[in-house]
């Protein structure tokens, strides 16, 4: 964890960050939030304050890595790749999650015959064959396929540079953590959640369609959905205080 408890909040509120960058990249919307919620930043192995416990192969184990951290009853965001990570630590803690938001993040991230919503693995792949020796360029793309669709995208891609000169990332990491999103489908387990789930989508993101929302209801009637208009992979960077305002309100609920 990267970020104590803030007494003034209604309750505790994880914030777990996605590929490529460590819990840093989720201060600003950490910051956001801290009024009302004791917020809590979250890296997972081999990022961040968590850098020196190495990457656990598989979502399972990340998931299983994290969960002593998690204070039971709290309630979890997951950015993209987080998402993933958040929907293993709620079906593993079945009735201590109060609810998880999905932020920008899918139950299965590839192109299947029963899931056209997703990216061509094919994409995910060729980033993987050259994240060993070219990870700097491969962050640099990460960073504009993220921003893509978003009103203001240079400032989006601005704020990724500057927090990947700050932390660099071991390529391993970044290679298992890009198997993960190529080979994890976590359908079943959301479906059979029991907390609340929210998602929460940019409705010009270019990695995850906007049409997962809906699909995504269909695999869980009780999903809460929003869209953040005009906004790409990364709503909490570019629409930073529209994402708090709909994470606020989705949670307060939840928090009583």
């Amino acid at each position: 964890m990267t970020m104590p408890d803030k007494d003034q909040g209604r309750g505790t509120l994880g914030i777990i960050h996605g590929w490529g960058f460590d819990s840093q990249v989720m201060t600003g919307l950490a910051a956001e939030l801290s009024p009302c919620w004791n917020t809590r930043l979250i890296d997972m192995p081999g990022y961040g304050h968590n850098h020196m416990t190495g990457f656990p192969q598989g979502i399972d184990n990340i998931a299983s890595n994290l969960i002593s951290a998690i204070p039971p009853y709290c309630m979890l965001v997951g950015w993209s790749l987080g998402g993933m990570v958040a929907i293993k630590i709620a079906h593993s803690m079945q009735d201590k999650i109060k609810a998880i938001i999905l932020l920008a993040s899918t139950p299965c991230f590839v192109r299947k015959h029963d899931w056209p919503h997703g990216i061509e693995s094919t994409q995910i792949k060729n980033m993987a064959k050259r994240v060993s020796t070219e990870n700097n360029e491969v962050l640099q793309e990460f960073a504009g396929l993220t921003a893509r669709g978003d009103i203001s995208p240079k400032e989006t891609i601005r704020e990724f540079k500057l927090l990947h000169k700050m932390n660099k990332v071991d390529p391993r990491v970044l290679l298992q953590g890009l198997d993960i999103l190529i080979n994890t489908d976590l359908r079943i387990e959301l479906s059979e959640l029991k907390c609340r789930v929210i998602m929460l989508l940019g409705d010009r993101d270019q990695l995850v369609a906007s049409s997962t929302g809906n699909a995504t209801r269909e695999i869980l009637p009780s999903l809460q959905l929003n869209y953040i208009k005009a906004a790409g992979h990364a709503p909490f960077v570019s629409k930073r205080k529209e994402s708090a305002e709909a994470i606020n309100n989705s949670l307060r609920a939840c928090s009583l």
